[in-house]
């Protein structure tokens, strides 16, 4: 399951998210096991996981919802965001908002 979450700052609105993991994963006949959900709210600020579809394991570049996991019971997994190669979601937002044109090289 690929959670979107409701997160801030919102560049895309999260159901535009999902539509474009629906388009990639349809495609991807190899992938037809995953699914997209959309996570109303901030994840880490949730107090149970309830409304949480079904996982087996929480992945994730931020520190934070990996400590949330933890704190919730959840198996977790830190998965290091890139260094100096590529763009950190913070960075394409920057870009993004900036109406920058960007490219790997920078």
């Amino acid at each position: 399951v690929v959670g979107i979450t409701e997160d801030t700052p919102k560049v895309i609105e999260p159901i535009q998210i999902k539509k474009i993991f629906d388009t990639i994963f349809d495609h991807a006949r190899k992938w037809k096991t995953i699914d997209v959900a959309l996570i109303r709210g901030i994840l880490t600020e949730k107090k149970d996981i309830e409304e949480l579809p079904p996982f087996d394991i929480l992945i994730s570049g931020n520190k934070k919802v990996i400590d949330w996991g933890k704190s919730m019971g959840l198996e977790t997994q830190y998965f290091s965001r890139s260094e100096g190669i590529g763009y950190s979601g913070t960075d394409l937002r920057r870009l993004y908002q900036g109406g920058r044109q960007y490219s790997q090289d920078g």
